[in-house]
């Protein structure tokens, strides 16, 4: 993993989009258990070019965050983040006990956040398989959703609450 600062970041994530390479890009807090360095993290991970960047704060990457989601959406995606959209027919069973708990926190005001590891994600104990998870960040607490497809319409549906959560602190 190659350290970088967070202007090379977005530069990467825009010419991966340009050139419709492979990617996707996690936000880690110091507290996360996939985290090792006791920072706020930014990784991009290129999947086309088998290379991963990461960026270290002592604050969230929230901003730039919601302009990397957006920049990995595609036109099969149901909303983009932060858009309150009813999808609730399209979730899978999976996804439910992750969104009830996320619920709860945010109303709560009891700060959490996910991950979405790809089937070759480096960080992705479960190859094959896409990964949903849920951590609450007052205590060990672990939600995991597994898929043999990618759950689109599940991540936006975290996503939404999600930038809820933002928005209410």
């Amino acid at each position: 993993m190659q350290e970088v600062d967070i202007n090379k970041i977005k530069v990467l994530a825009d010419l991966h989009k340009k050139h419709g390479k492979s990617w996707h890009f996690h936000i880690l807090t110091p507290q996360c258990l996939l985290n090792t360095v006791k920072k706020y993290a930014l990784i991009l991970e290129s999947l086309t070019d088998n290379e991963t960047h990461v960026c270290y704060s002592d604050e969230p990457y929230i901003e730039v965050g919601a302009e990397l989601a957006k920049l990995l959406q595609d036109t099969t995606t149901p909303s983009t983040p932060g858009e309150n959209v009813d999808i609730s027919m399209e979730l899978s069973d999976a996804i439910k006990p992750i969104l009830k708990r996320a619920n709860e926190l945010t109303n709560q005001k009891t700060p959490w956040h996910y991950h979405l590891l790809t089937p070759d994600c480096a960080l992705n104990e479960d190859k094959g398989k896409w990964v949903i998870i849920l951590e609450d960040n007052g205590n060990d607490e672990v939600l995991k959703a597994k898929y043999d497809k990618e759950p689109k319409f599940d991540l936006a549906a975290l996503e939404l609450l999600f930038y809820q959560q933002k928005k209410s602190s």
